[in-house]
């Protein structure tokens, strides 16, 4: 049973060309330190429902080719964390010549 103190979070989506890991605080997406207990809330939700839709990116992605590794999740209020670590989702950006 969810607590009704819960947080949303998004965990960062991960570029292999670079060591950069990002986590969305809010609305703007932060270089992340890679300290579970430093991630911001990307939405506070005072219950969560059956089913979640997440919003993980919306923009341009120039200069953004590479792959990337999504996870979101959420934290109970007592502390347990559950995210889709075992199942993220791959998304490759591709750059297409001008």
């Amino acid at each position: 049973m969810l607590d009704k103190r819960q947080r949303f979070l998004s965990p960062p989506p991960t570029n292999f060309g670079s060591q950069v890991t990002y986590t969305r605080n809010g609305e703007a997406w932060e270089i992340w330190d890679g300290q579970l207990d430093s991630l911001p809330s990307a939405e506070y939700y005072r219950e969560l429902p059956k089913t979640q839709e997440v919003s993980v990116y919306q923009g341009s992605l120039i200069g953004m080719p590479g792959d990337w590794i999504v996870m979101v999740g959420y934290r109970l209020s007592g502390g347990v964390l559950v995210f889709n670590g075992l199942e993220p989702i791959y998304v490759t950006v591709v750059a297409v010549p001008q």
